[in-house]
């Protein structure tokens, strides 16, 4: 399947593809689960987009006339996208807990995060 996602996710994913066939752990199974994350990754780059362009927060006047303040729905849908991600990541081994479950089957040259090197956190190697 392929879906019309924001050119950052197809990046991530790409980087990640040729990471996962580097240490032998892709299948040709894991299509889907790689469909998926992308979508996610989509979800979570264009909610943040929108929080850090607009705030966290939007302005409603209740019936008294007084301003209350909101939180935008960007906020649970990047949330949700999060956990999306961080669950999928870890189906590939990609995550501190399910790295040691990955590291007992096979040899890994490097520890990488795929989503610190994405938002730029960590160096990609």
């Amino acid at each position: 399947m392929k879906f019309k996602t924001n050119e950052a996710s197809k990046l991530f994913i790409k980087e990640l593809k040729k990471l996962l066939e580097e240490r032998g752990l892709l299948d040709s199974l894991d299509s889907l689960a790689l469909d998926m994350l992308q979508v996610s990754v989509h979800k979570y780059i264009e909610a943040t987009t929108v929080l850090l362009s607009e705030g966290s927060t939007y302005t409603v006047t209740n019936s008294n006339g007084e301003a209350v303040f909101r939180d935008r729905p960007e906020v649970k849908q990047s949330q949700l996208a999060h956990i999306e991600i961080v669950k999928l990541l870890q189906e590939f081994g990609l995550s501190p807990a399910s790295r040691k479950r990955v590291k007992d089957t096979i040899t890994v040259k490097e520890e990488f995060d795929p989503l610190a090197a994405f938002l730029g956190t960590k160096e990609v190697r």
